[in-house]
């Protein structure tokens, strides 16, 4: 299966940018409700994925004077919450999504082309989109 059709696309996501200020990202994520979100630079690219709790970190470790000075890109977590292609095999798009509530996805630029939500995984497997007798996970069949 093609997972692009279950894809929300970048222009109906919340994303940051890696030059935002930790300021201006907490002021995005708390008018979105987003506890986490992609992050991209400004070619578009996908750098990472940020939590609400890297922000707290960095003040708790700082205090809210840095608000204003740290960027986005410096409190990203490398490796964490990896971008899927077009080419991804379902099985691995679920194992991601188990991990977190949402996978982004890229192109072969590695661009932020937009995010799939485990609620979208879910949908289509109840849709049948996704034929849910080959989904294997861990070495176990899973049957719905």
């Amino acid at each position: 299966m093609n997972i692009i059709g279950m894809l929300r696309p970048k222009y109906s996501t919340t994303y940051l940018e890696a030059e935002d200020t930790l300021r201006d990202g907490l002021s995005i994520m708390r008018k979105s409700g987003y506890t986490a979100v992609p992050v991209i630079d400004r070619e578009g690219r996908y750098v990472g994925t940020v939590k609400e709790g890297d922000f707290l970190w960095q003040i708790l470790e700082h205090g809210e004077e840095i608000l204003d000075v740290v960027r986005i890109k410096d409190i990203i977590k490398e490796g964490w919450n990896l971008a899927a292609t077009d080419e991804e095999d379902v099985n691995a798009l679920i194992s991601r999504a188990m991990e977190q509530n949402f996978v982004p996805v890229v192109d072969d630029r590695e661009c932020y082309i937009g995010i799939i939500t485990r609620r979208d995984i879910i949908q289509a497997i109840l849709n049948k989109k996704i034929d849910s007798r080959y989904i294997v996970l861990q070495n176990e069949a899973i049957s719905l």
